[in-house]
């Protein structure tokens, strides 16, 4: 196989999931050819020290996602999807990006959990229609207003804005806190 594989135990993302995701990428991208040959399951077992049951776990998951074919008595191999070219263009630069963005994290030194973490929420998040603003103000009416104009601002993302006050976060406790914290966005004043 002419994939390299990297897994990364530290990351929050199954061992199983990396493994089958980078094959899967790798196929997709056209790193690994149709008709190549994959590794058995214990060599790749053995290869990236996983066990023997989480590889036949992988290759089960991509046999039924019809990414590869196994040929009784004569080996595992990458089946022919027929997207090829255009496929690997366009996971070739969605790489490129997320290269950039990691590259760009870890210049800042954030830690390759984090980054993992963050990208899987705002995956999570992007499946929203809107987002949701949570506006923390001083006053009630003030904070209204200020709602308003923020709608106003960003009306292309029809943003959900949802009020409180500091008053109204001491008052309620961690319940009240802990749905503020749902927001994708905290916005408030800056003395406070």
């Amino acid at each position: 196989m002419a994939l390299r594989i990297y897994l990364d135990r530290d990351l929050p993302v199954s061992i199983s999931a990396q493994l089958a995701g980078q094959i899967e990428y790798g196929i997709a991208s056209g790193e690994l050819k149709p008709g190549e040959q994959l590794p058995s399951v214990r060599e790749l077992a053995m290869a990236e020290g996983v066990a023997h049951v989480t590889a036949s776990h992988v290759y089960r998951t991509l046999k039924r996602e019809g990414l590869i074919t196994v040929r009784p008595g004569m080996g595992t191999y990458v089946a022919d999807i027929g997207n090829g070219g255009r496929a690997g263009r366009q996971l070739g630069e969605l790489r490129r990006l997320v290269d950039r963005m990691v590259e760009q994290a870890l210049a800042r030194s954030f830690s390759r959990v984090d980054i993992s973490s963050m990208v899987t929420a705002r995956l999570a998040a992007s499946q929203r229609r809107r987002p949701i603003i949570a506006l923390v103000g001083m006053f009630g009416p003030a904070t209204e207003v200020y709602a308003r104009d923020l709608r106003g601002w960003l009306s292309d993302s029809q943003p959900e804005v949802v009020c409180y006050t500091i008053e109204c976060l001491r008052a309620g406790g961690t319940a009240e806190i802990a749905r503020v914290c749902t927001a994708d966005l905290i916005l408030t004043v800056a003395h406070k």
